[in-house]
């Protein structure tokens, strides 16, 4: 695993990260080292996944979305493209969130 600094934030520190590797073998999005990504989870090449974020089995996370600190994507939940999902927010099985949503810092949905 190749790993590299990556700044999640336009002023924030760079983080140690790396490339999740999806279930079919390609290349997804970068994922910061402390964050746990189920190896079942699809994530597009373009996402973003944050320190400390939790991604489930079976989720996808698409085009551009951007999972922040410490937030949480449970098990077969779709994040849609261009999607920002705040720090510590917490989405739960199975929920869609569709395309250009914002979920606040710390809110809960479907969970």
């Amino acid at each position: 695993m190749q790993t590299f600094l990556h700044r999640f934030e336009q002023f924030g520190p760079e983080i140690p990260s790396r490339r999740h590797i999806n279930p079919d073998g390609t290349n997804g999005g970068i994922v910061a080292l402390s964050a746990h990504v189920d190896p079942s989870a699809i994530v597009d090449k373009t996402a973003r996944i944050g320190p400390r974020a939790f991604i489930g089995p079976g989720a996808i996370v698409r085009y551009r979305a951007k999972i922040s600190a410490g937030a949480w994507i449970g098990p077969g939940a779709e994040i849609k493209q261009r999607v920002l999902i705040g720090e510590r927010a917490v989405i739960g099985e199975g929920q869609i969130i569709e395309y250009r949503k914002t979920v606040a810092d710390h809110e809960r949905v479907g969970a």
